[in-house]
């Protein structure tokens, strides 16, 4: 007797087809919000990596902000400044020989250049300025349209270098007009006697003679205002690298967690093997079975059993994960 195995072959594929839908539209969904974890995870591992690099760079700035204070107290030195301007050494392996400097010899390099770059500009301005009543430099310094010193020590021994060179100069002069008196013809006693005087006028009035006031102290303690912002460098790059570290160990923490997620369960992995066998037993080997167009059962009655396999390893594997589901320890608050 032969029976029609399209309607068995039609029940096996449309209950495969409908286990099919279900199981791999939650394992699609499952992929979904993965994905979507993966997008969350990764927006906030990039900004955490931009807060560390913002962090890095407040360090950095920082740490430059001590530097150039410090080359400050170092290029104050009046043996270094000498040493920059006069002798034109430029190696900051001897310069740190001559004064206290707290830093590698090689991060004090990058000043040199600007000292004497500062030291022409010092020199242009305050040649086109000074004058003969110009006595110091804590006066000269005042006027309103010098500009601005970012080397404070450096122009003032530039000032120092041009007074020295104009009182130089005054003196190879004086000796000029003296050697020529005295190769010149006498003079009468009237001529002596106003020379007399106009010398005297002249010598009265030169700068020389004038007794200059000391400059007046400062209303604050300057040591104690250095030592102040000293400070304050050293607590601003102090909490910028603290922040630094903590945003370290954030990005790390964030690190493993990315890890954690981009990486799928492999209870999924599971899932999806399970689901393609039971596709092709449930679906594609009863539908190439039917293409053939059978007329009996019986020689397609095997079919039922790869069916009966795969839905049972489904069966099995949904009720695993579901158990191990609801053994899993809540997490404890502190």
């Amino acid at each position: 007797m032969q029976v029609d195995p399209t309607p068995f072959l039609s029940m096996i594929v449309g209950a495969s087809v409908a286990l099919v839908a279900i199981i791999g539209g939650l394992l699609v969904a499952k992929f979904v919000g993965l994905d979507a974890d993966q997008r969350t995870a990764s927006k906030i591992l990039a900004d955490a990596r931009g807060r560390l690099q913002l962090a890095r760079g407040r360090v950095q700035t920082a740490r430059n902000e001590i530097l150039r204070w410090d080359a400050g107290d170092f290029f104050g030195t009046k043996e270094v400044i000498d040493a920059v301007l006069d002798r034109g050494v430029e190696s900051s392996t001897v310069l740190v020989k001559l004064a206290n400097w707290p830093h590698e010899p090689d991060e004090l390099a990058q000043f040199v250049p600007e000292i004497v770059e500062e030291a022409s500009r010092a020199s242009e301005a305050i040649k086109s300025r000074i004058s003969d009543d110009d006595l110091f430099w804590s006066d000269f310094r005042r006027q309103p349209d010098l500009p601005d010193a970012r080397w404070p020590a450096v122009w003032r021994h530039v000032f120092d270098t041009v007074k020295k060179e104009r009182a130089e100069e005054g003196q190879r002069r004086r000796k000029a007009e003296e050697e020529a008196r005295r190769n010149a013809p006498p003079k009468s006693a009237i001529e002596r006697q106003v020379d007399s005087m106009n010398e005297m006028l002249q010598h009265l009035q030169h700068p020389a003679m004038a007794v200059p006031l000391p400059p007046a102290n400062p209303p604050t303690d300057h040591a104690a205002t250095e030592a102040r912002r000293s400070d304050e460098l050293m607590a601003v790059h102090t909490r910028a690298q603290q922040q630094v570290e903590d945003y370290e160990a954030e990005l790390r923490r964030l690190e493993e967690d990315h890890t954690e997620i981009v990486k799928p369960d492999a209870r999924l992995w599971w899932g999806v093997g399970i689901l393609v066998v039971f596709t092709i037993c449930g679906i594609v080997v009863p539908v190439w079975i039917m293409s053939d167009g059978p007329r009996n059962l019986a020689p397609v009655h095997w079919v039922r059993y790869p069916f009966l396999a795969s839905l049972a390893a489904l069966i099995v594997y949904i009720v695993v994960y579901l158990a191990q589901l609801t053994r899993r320890t809540p997490v404890k608050s502190d």
